[in-house]
């Protein structure tokens, strides 16, 4: 099965039942636990009690002790260290006497507002002082007294100072601590467990032997496939093995399509450790893809695992020199007019586009300069621009799209647009997010493309060559065979015979023969004597 196919096929269809697919609605997407030594739900694990009740206690402990305790520790500590100041005001105008009775002389007439000294208070009458200095007696029902706070007793609580800050900032890391505890849950299980820890010993341990089980499971299943003898490829991953898989994550609280995703990009790394992703294992991959149902996920495509099988597809292509052709689907259409025989190979968007510019400078000059010697006579020196200085930089154009054909490289931004031949290209400098080309002409710039795979374009425009050839072998259908090929044939067959060891009379012998349908590939090209390539004639092996 190839990647093209492997693009267009739903995956594994009726992967759930009809029944579980009933239990993940009624339950939601995890399913109920259950220990093996008794029946009670293993989700409640953290909580010391049950739901409702550990919710009572811990808004109880937020919202009712805490303050309690907060109030009791200022009352406490600070009730006794506040100072107030007691001001008292005539409530409406009365007589100010001599005596404390009703018949005693006035002296004069209290206005309202006006602020009073007491000096002592004898039943209903208080002894004052007014704002004149004089001494007497006014009734208390026409004085209001007002009580406020004039600060803190110094002198009191000099020495307890530290030690109620040390209780406020006790008393708020209390407060920190609780709310922490309260909103602290296991990232595996998701219910309460200790402050300082992400989660439960018991929840860590399953997570970690489900991975391992999970693992073990798709390391057991690339191993049912022979890279030699490539037989079982159509071999199905059973629903049964599946929905065993299935329950294995539920248990571990393993999101199953995310680690499968995770653990097919290891794998595709480990087939591009050589440089070169084999027919054989874009197959494997792409039948991993369809029988796990990877496809239908958006993990996926967050690891860009397709872009990579692609790419990597491309330049075996291009190494083999088999006839390119394009493995992109677009949904729109594209701004570039492709010439006669061209045809898309790959496509990147939101590519940033730069240019190097000279800009040029200058050190030294001046604006000239006026001097007046007497009335009406002035020395002028005229202005002069100074030393020219160049500098090469690099120059943001624009970001959009880069196309790359078997003919040309395009790209089409908002700001620019323009086409590169492949065989115009003299230099090519790769970066780590993407290359530096430079095409021949005097006049030429350097061009950088970045937020691309720069290793992928570098290998295909130094190997573009291969194109052209590719293509007219697959139109003219010669059997020569090229000396790059020829080459890499002796070096691997170590200049001898693959059958008998002879290292004379060698000849370079189609596997599939070009009478049936054989290419002129490194795969299909072998070393034979003269007396092994006429016993084998026109059989394929």
């Amino acid at each position: 099965m190839k990647l093209g196919s492997l693009l267009t096929k739903r995956g594994r269809g009726q992967v759930f039942s009809k029944k579980r697919i009933a239990k993940k609605i009624l339950y939601g997407s995890g399913r109920k636990k259950y220990s093996s030594n008794n029946n009670k739900n293993y989700n409640t694990e953290g909580s010391s009690s049950g739901g409702c009740y550990t919710v009572f206690k811990w808004t109880f402990i937020i919202f009712v002790v805490i303050p309690v305790v907060m109030g009791l520790f200022i009352s406490i500590f600070f009730t006794d260290s506040i100072e107030y100041t007691t001001t008292y005001n005539i409530n409406q105008d009365v007589n100010f006497r001599t005596e404390s009775t009703v018949d005693s002389e006035i002296l004069r007439v209290l206005e309202k507002d006006e602020n009073i000294i007491v000096l002592d208070s004898l039943n209903n009458w208080y002894k004052i002082k007014d704002q004149s200095e004089l001494i007497g007696f006014v009734s208390k029902k026409y004085v209001s007294k007002e009580k406020t706070v004039s600060g803190f007793s110094n002198q009191e609580n000099k020495g307890n100072s530290p030690l109620i800050g040390g209780l406020f900032l006790l008393s708020l890391f209390t407060i920190w601590l609780s709310y922490k505890a309260y909103k602290n849950r296991c990232i595996h299980c998701g219910k309460r467990c200790r402050v300082f820890s992400s989660a439960h010993k018991k929840c860590s341990l399953k997570n970690s032997e489900s991975r391992e089980k999970i693992r073990q499971e798709v390391e057991k299943y690339f191993d049912r496939f022979n890279e030699k003898d490539f037989k079982n490829v159509d071999e199905n991953y059973s629903d049964k093995e599946f929905s065993q898989l299935e329950f294995i994550a539920e248990e571990g609280f393993v999101n199953l399509y995310f680690l499968l995703t995770r653990l097919l990009d290891q794998k595709v790394e480990q087939f591009l450790d050589d440089g070169v992703l084999t027919q054989n294992e874009e197959s494997f991959l792409g039948h991993f893809i369809q029988q796990f149902n990877i496809e239908q996920e958006t993990y996926i495509d967050s690891f860009k695992i397709k872009h990579k099988i692609v790419k990597a597809s491309i330049l075996r292509d291009l190494y083999d020199g088999n006839p390119m052709k394009s493995r992109i689907k677009l949904d729109g259409s594209l701004p570039f007019k492709f010439l006669n025989k061209e045809y898309l190979v790959y496509l990147d968007n939101y590519v940033d586009y730069y240019e190097k510019r000279i800009k040029t400078t200058y050190e030294g000059g001046s604006d000239g300069v006026s001097i007046k010697l007497m009335k009406g006579v002035y020395y002028r020196k005229s202005s002069f621009r100074g030393k020219p200085v160049k500098t090469l930089k690099t120059v943001p154009v624009g970001n959009g799209t880069l196309a790359l054909t078997n003919k040309h490289l395009y790209f089409s931004s908002t700001n620019k647009n323009f086409r590169v031949r492949l065989d115009r290209v003299v230099t090519v400098t790769p970066y780590e997010d993407g290359i530096g080309i430079q095409k021949d002409g005097v006049s030429s710039k350097p061009m950088i493309f970045s937020n691309i795979d720069g290793w992928f374009y570098y290998n295909f425009i130094q190997n573009s060559d291969n194109i052209v050839e590719s293509l007219s072998k697959s139109e003219t259908r010669s059997r020569k065979i090229s000396q790059t090929v020829k080459d890499k044939v002796w070096n691997r067959d170590q200049g001898k015979c693959v059958e008998c060891g002879s290292n004379e009379k060698l000849e370079f012998d189609h596997i599939i023969p070009f009478s049936k349908g054989g290419s002129n590939t490194y795969r299909n090209i072998q070393l034979l004597c003269e007396t092994c390539n006429i016993i084998k004639s026109n059989q394929i092996g």
